[in-house]
């Protein structure tokens, strides 16, 4: 009785009715005792259901069903840096790092065709120039605001601001008639804290100067401590960042792969996730088909009154399979965070199951028992 159909999305065909709940609709029909049909009409119907029974309109079924599905996918993107001299030996150690992970990839089993390019980009670098023998220095920065109130004040202050090498009082250029001037602390040394400590105790001492003259209106805006390069020491080199996606159904294989790249230097980002192929979706709603079809089938003759009998199915249609709930939160690759440190751990962990949203919609033909005349 069931006619086999090609549904629109899976290219599946299917040989029954898949059930969902949601609402159906009768649609017109002619009444039985005036069926304006033709003589070829009937006997096409009479080869399907016998003499006894004729069409006498449709009724359709739409239901939801949802499924549950095994990731078979894994999702990650892996991030390769270099640095040299030139843009040219940058991309050389970049390539070859890259090469031998594609290699070792394609080894395990992972298709060339897995693997994208995703972000290729280079910057520049201002570094120490190698073996100079001087210590990495680091510069502290105090961004400080001032209130003045007379040109006399302005003189004092710039004094005091001048036994520190202090010269650059600027005015707030927003503001017409302004009081607010701004200046800024630099102290170097061979350390983080040790910058941030010159800097603290050249605040304090011109504070300190400022109360004598009762003009300490002073106030920290800002502060941060850097790495400092002095221009005669600066060596410029060029940064290659290189990403790549991978997306592979070697499940098992993930420990390796990521054992790999961190051998190589590979940064893992933290942007694991896990999917289901088409292929696995296309086998579930396979596996499924007779249950779902029987179902489609209770709910058609449900709606029925009692003097109609079911018929064969002339549309089965099956649509929106969306994956409803996520494996991992983590599913784009806009964050870098990378789980690549001292641990050399990376989170993959994977959860058991998706769930997977199907709308099926079908169409039965209504029966009538014939009136003889």
């Amino acid at each position: 009785m069931i006619n086999i159909i090609k549904t629109k999305k899976t290219g599946i065909l299917l040989a029954m009715f898949l059930n969902l709940g949601a609402a159906s609709a009768v649609h017109s029909f002619p009444n039985s005792n005036n069926l304006n049909v033709t003589d070829a009409y009937l006997e096409l119907e009479k080869s399907k259901y016998g003499n006894g029974l004729v069409p006498v309109g449709t009724i359709d079924v739409k239901h939801l069903e949802i499924i549950r599905l095994k990731p078979d996918v894994v999702n990650f993107s892996v991030t390769v840096n270099s640095e040299g001299l030139t843009l040219t030996e940058a991309s050389e150690i970049n390539d070859k790092k890259i090469k031998e992970f594609k290699d070792y990839l394609i080894k395990l089993g992972v298709s060339d065709k897995s693997l994208t390019t995703v972000r290729y980009e280079n910057q520049e670098k201002i570094v120490y120039k190698k073996d100079t023998g001087i210590e990495q220095q680091y510069r502290a920065r105090y961004s400080m605001a001032i209130e003045i109130e007379d040109d006399d004040s302005l003189l004092e202050i710039k004094e005091v601001l001048g036994q520190y090498n202090i010269y650059d009082l600027q005015i707030e250029p927003k503001t017409i008639n302004s009081n607010s001037y701004y200046f800024t602390i630099y102290a170097i040394a061979n350390s983080e804290k040790e910058a941030d400590k010159k800097a603290r105790d050249i605040y304090y001492a011109i504070v300190e100067k400022l109360n004598k003259l009762n003009l300490d209106t002073t106030s920290i805006e800002a502060t941060d401590v850097s790495a400092y390069v002095p221009d005669e020491l600066q060596e410029k080199h060029q940064m290659i960042t290189h990403r790549l996606a991978i997306s592979t159904d070697k499940i098992d294989e993930i420990g390796k792969i990521i054992g790999k790249a961190q051998e190589l230097d590979i940064i893992v980002n933290n942007d694991t996730r896990y999917d289901v192929s088409t292929k696995a979706k296309q086998k579930a709603i396979e596996d499924v088909e007779p249950l779902l079809l029987q179902k489609l089938e209770d709910k058609a003759t449900l709606f029925l009154s009692k003097k109609y009998v079911l018929g064969a199915p002339t549309r089965i249609d099956i649509s929106d399979l969306v994956i409803i709930e996520a494996l991992n939160n983590n599913n784009n690759y806009a964050a870098e965070r990378s789980f690549v440190g001292e641990d050399k751990s990376v989170d993959i962990s994977i959860q058991s199951e998706k769930k997977m949203q199907l709308i099926i919609t079908g169409t039965f033909e209504m029966l009538k028992l014939k009136v003889n005349e």
